[in-house]
């Protein structure tokens, strides 16, 4: 570039302009590669249905070729450059957004597909429930607070059976029979 200036113009880079514009570039394209993640986002908050993302389609695809035209240099090449990655990643987020809506819509309890957990009609917790222990959720181990309401649960209900060795067992002092 140097042997092309002609004589007597000195060949110097502005280091302010060159900074500016390759720090905008960076970021718009920055920007651009973080659209997939926002999409999904905005499903699974909910503030926007996959529907609607695809009914607002166009107006995205135009508003990428309007960033690529601000936030590039005045070429097409380098608007493309940006445009066409932005409605990629857009409809890659969609996609996403699609794949992610899906595992939110399978039941949480295992047993609920069966209909004998706690999302199916009609049953609470019984005696289906507490044959899966929360212990089989968490690999084989149940959490401290679990153990002491276990035990609990089991103190009440040997004391409302009035099993031997509880305060409401036949012949107790507590015992409200005449």
């Amino acid at each position: 570039m140097a042997s092309v200036a002609p004589e007597g113009v000195a060949w110097m880079t502005d280091i302010d302009k060159y900074l500016s514009f390759v720090l905008t570039t960076f970021m718009a394209f920055g920007v651009t590669f973080e659209v997939p993640v926002v999409v999904v986002v905005l499903v699974r908050v909910g503030l926007v249905s996959i529907d609607k993302l695809k009914e607002i389609r166009p107006y995205v695809i135009v508003g990428a070729f309007v960033v690529g035209a601000i936030f590039t240099p005045p070429d097409v090449i380098s608007q493309v450059m940006l445009a066409v990655p932005l409605w990629f990643l857009y409809e890659l987020g969609i996609v996403c957004a699609r794949v992610v809506g899906r595992f939110r819509l399978r039941p949480k309890h295992p047993r609920a597909q069966l209909g004998q957990g706690p999302q199916a009609a009609g049953s609470g917790p019984g005696v289906a429930d507490a044959a899966l222990a929360p212990a089989t959720l968490l690999g084989g181990r149940l959490p401290t607070a679990t153990w002491r309401s276990t035990s609990l649960l089991s103190r009440r209900s040997r004391t409302e059976a009035g099993l031997p060795g509880t305060s409401a067992a036949p012949g107790s002092a507590s015992s409200s029979d005449p």
